[in-house]
């Protein structure tokens, strides 16, 4: 990534010993998505799979302290995919040589 910093200073990682998890793994992120937005989530194998593309940057708290737009679908997609990004609960923070680290996630959102 570009050198990324999250508001503290503290760099932000692309790549972990192990990465940052949402409580529920993949079907507690769904789940939340599904509950709380008009999104769930795609693999981002193909276009008719993923509408938008996102990058959240979970803090070394499991904080989700910002939201990037890779890919996206017009301005009312972007403004209620960062919404329900940024309420989401507290993540398990990734972890590089076994301290807690702010890592980098993308996700792939689908319209439901």
């Amino acid at each position: 990534m570009e050198n990324l910093k999250t508001k503290a200073g503290k760099p932000v990682y692309a790549f972990t010993e192990k990465p940052a998890w949402f409580t529920g793994g993949l079907n507690g992120l769904k789940d939340y998505l599904e509950k709380n937005s008009r999104f769930t989530i795609g693999t981002g194998q193909n276009s008719f799979d993923t509408n938008e593309i996102v990058v959240i940057i979970i803090n070394d708290t499991g904080e989700v302290e910002d939201v990037r737009i890779e890919i996206s679908q017009g301005e009312q997609a972007d403004a209620a995919a960062i919404i329900v990004l940024k309420a989401m609960p507290k993540w398990n923070p990734a972890q590089q040589n076994k301290k807690k680290v702010a890592a980098a996630l993308p996700l792939f959102l689908k319209f439901k």
